[in-house]
């Protein structure tokens, strides 16, 4: 344990990108494989639906978990006052427990609706779909479980092998539709999930056994602690399902503009999402142990350089992202998805999603050195707050702007939202001096945003030249973005020396 408290911030959030970069790779896997099988269609539509509750439970339980349990751990490490494989221990057996009996409400649930809608005149749409929810609950109970020892592993600092134990659902997706979708139709895809979910959970017991954390059953945590953890998920809980009602009202909301249209977003967002999670995805959780790690040894003024490098680091390194998928997103998509059953206009309709879905960048990417912090504080209460807020805002937003441009104005929305989750998570820890937030923070930002802005135009306007090859406009433009990326590691490389 000691020695993996030596680990340096940088080096563990290259090893948690890693795992990232193999999980988004995977799921686009997973995603073109059911684009080229099923295409837009109903079907589609039907699996995307099943899955999309079992999606929300595990990211809001998964996230508020290790956000709640990796402050607590980090601080009873510190005080040496008890032994911590032990309370992991206690904590696995719990989650077994409380896993089993929601994995079982949800069946009976679904057991209920499937009558009511055989009593209503076996509607074969809403059967299909609680068919395939009843298909994928055990899957994803599993994978709750899987994902919360994620948390464990990053407690311990195996950020990589943390990534690993999250490949086993998209691989064995992916087999699944690639063998059985024949003769299985949709519902090989949880066919083949079950299989890979399984291999992963017989991994992570070796690993537990490894580690002395293999759950406990004849003990439990001390009611103390239990009230403490249960408080502080609770509260994050409550403000994480607001901010992850978002893209089920999306979807909602998508289903109004015509058949494969939750099908288009759902393909485009996760397209999207995949590669601010790559950096987001690695650069918040290793905050977290480490905003914990300084919170408990009382460093204050480490607290605050660490907060105002990362702010930046991730301004410059978002904008630039945004800058390459805006410009890139059509054709990219046009190459990986326009195959099988997926047309051409379908694929340049998921571009054009990703274009606007790129702005989210931005405000989500810097808030993965945001809203770590508010967890180590132990502040997680005002997520319900701001979380509301934000549920309204797209709520409105989505049927405004859906109304005027499609499902193009779901993705503005998505955009807005992100934009003043960050205002407002920066106003509470400002205000409430929690962090000091240098002028020079600030100006990067704005210098960040207003760079990108001038590249992507330049590089449309370049676009525009008549008379010239198109290898030679590509070629320019390829040119322009590039020396733009060497321009932000240049400013980024101050900030990434003082992290190593």
């Amino acid at each position: 344990m000691k020695e993996n408290k030596q680990k340096k911030i940088l080096t563990a959030m290259t090893r948690m990108m890693s795992g990232n970069v193999l999980l988004t790779l995977l799921n686009l896997m997973r995603d073109l494989s059911i684009a080229a099988f099923f295409g837009a269609t109903l079907l589609s539509d039907y699996y995307f639906l099943a899955i999309m509750f079992p999606v929300f439970f595990i990211t809001v339980l998964a996230g508020a978990y290790r956000s709640s349990t990796i402050p607590f751990l980090e601080e009873k490490e510190l005080g040496r006052d008890e032994n911590t494989p032990q309370l992991i221990s206690y904590l696995n057996a719990s989650l077994i427990r409380s896993l089993a009996v929601l994995s079982i409400l949800f069946i009976i649930f679904t057991w209920l609706v499937l009558g009511i809608l055989g009593r209503a005149g076996d509607v074969v749409e809403g059967v299909t779909v609680v068919y395939l929810f009843m298909a994928v609950i055990p899957i994803y109970a599993v994978s709750a479980y899987i994902e919360c020892n994620v948390g464990h592993m990053q407690y311990i600092r195996k950020f990589f092998f943390g990534g690993v134990l999250r490949l086993g659902l998209p691989i064995g997706t992916i087999i699944g539709c690639l063998l059985f979708a024949d003769k299985f139709s949709i519902y090989a895809l949880p066919m083949g999930g079950a299989v890979g979910i399984f291999v992963v959970i017989m991994i992570l017991i070796e690993r537990q056994r490894h580690e002395g954390f293999l759950p406990v059953f004849n003990r439990r945590l001390k009611a103390s602690y239990t009230k403490r953890i249960v408080y502080a998920m609770g509260a994050l809980s409550i403000g994480t399902s607001m901010s992850y009602i978002n893209p089920i009202i999306d979807q909602l909301v998508a289903a109004s503009l015509g058949e494969g249209s939750i099908a288009l977003l759902g393909y485009s967002n996760r397209l999207a999402i995949g590669l601010s999670s790559i950096t987001a995805g690695a650069i918040g959780p290793v905050l977290l142990v480490y905003y914990s790690n300084i919170l408990g040894s009382g460093g204050k003024s480490e607290l605050q350089d660490l907060f105002n490098k990362t702010f930046i680091l991730c301004c410059w390194i978002s904008c630039f992202l945004v800058v390459v998928v805006a410009s890139y997103a059509i054709h990219i998509v046009d190459l990986v998805y326009t195959r099988g059953n997926m047309s051409t206009d379908d694929s340049l309709a998921v571009g054009r999603l990703v274009q606007y879905y790129s702005c989210q960048y931005i405000p989500l990417i810097t808030s993965a050195a945001v809203y770590p912090l508010i967890s180590a504080l132990n502040l997680n209460k005002i997520f319900i707050p701001i979380n509301l807020v934000l549920c309204i805002i797209n709520l409105i937003a989505d049927i405004i702007l859906s109304e005027y441009f499609g499902l193009l104005g779901i993705a503005i929305s998505t955009v807005m939202v992100y934009v003043v989750s960050l205002i407002l998570m920066m106003v509470y820890l400002v205000r409430g001096g929690y962090v000091v937030v240098q002028l020079r923070t600030y100006a990067n930002l704005f210098a960040a945003v207003m760079s990108a802005v001038l590249i992507y135009f330049s590089a449309i306007i370049v676009k525009e030249i008549n008379g010239v090859e198109i290898f030679n406009i590509n070629l320019m433009q390829a040119s322009i973005i590039a020396g733009y990326g060497f321009f932000v590691m240049w400013l980024c490389k101050k900030s990434i020396k003082d992290l190593k």
